[in-house]
């Protein structure tokens, strides 16, 4: 399992142009949040772990975790780009 959620935050920071460690960081910058926010969103889909689990990861609360996942979902029901971005990343995911 940790072997795909580290795949998932190098290929989801790469894709978004920020370091893992920007994104795993405390940094409120927009590209790392968003990068952050898709990362916990994916992982909480390939993975299948919760909010509180997904917090422990990244060292923030499972109401971040929510947070992230509702904003993720909005930003993929309304822009294209960053719906082009997350099947990138979900193709990668699942082919490297």
């Amino acid at each position: 399992m940790t072997a795909i959620i580290q795949k998932i935050k190098s290929i989801t920071a790469e894709e978004f142009g920020v370091t893992v460690e920007q994104m795993e960081g405390l940094a409120r910058n927009q590209m790392p949040t968003i990068a952050r926010q898709a990362a916990m969103f994916l992982i909480m889909d390939h993975c299948g772990l919760n909010e509180c689990t997904v917090g422990q990861l990244f060292n923030r609360h499972h109401g971040t975790v929510y947070n992230a996942k509702k904003q993720t979902q909005n930003a993929l029901d309304v822009n294209k780009g960053f719906r082009a971005t997350i099947k990138i990343i979900t193709e990668r995911i699942n082919h490297e």
